[in-house]
């Protein structure tokens, strides 16, 4: 069976349990449910967790991950290179797409191209393709 591979920090964990949190944006984008089984990692270890939530917690810390028992293993160093080079291209590709979505609230608002570009660093070309898009 294939499990979804959720990247972790231990550092960062549950006020009640101190287990691993995850945030509700990784929930969403992996749509994953309570008691779903995943794969997490964190640098060269990976353990068999399975995603909790905890409705007491502050929304920032709700989904957790409880770690399976005897289940850590290191990850080759190949393994840790696909891993870092797919968070950062998803970091990327997350952070393009934000600023896409607020550029285009920010002409559907009727905001001047040049602040639109200032605050989103997007180009003039796509700028203005965008406007006539949503005009």
């Amino acid at each position: 069976m294939k499990f979804k591979s959720i990247r972790i920090d231990t550092n960062f964990c549950n006020d009640t349990n101190g287990k691993p949190v995850i945030s509700p944006a990784v929930i969403e984008v992996f749509d994953l449910t309570v008691g779903e089984t995943v794969i997490v990692y964190q640098d060269e270890d990976e353990w068999k967790g399975i995603v909790r939530f905890d409705p007491l917690q502050g929304i920032d810390k709700q989904w957790f991950i409880e770690i399976v028992n005897d289940s850590h293993q290191e990850i080759s160093s190949e393994r840790q290179k696909g891993q870092r080079e797919g968070f950062m291209n998803g970091r990327w590709s997350g952070n393009l797409s934000t600023r896409i979505d607020i550029a285009e609230e920010m002409i559907r608002d009727g905001l001047d191209l040049l602040a639109v570009q200032k605050y989103t660093k997007l180009s003039k070309e796509r700028l203005e393709i965008m406007r006539k898009r949503l005009s």
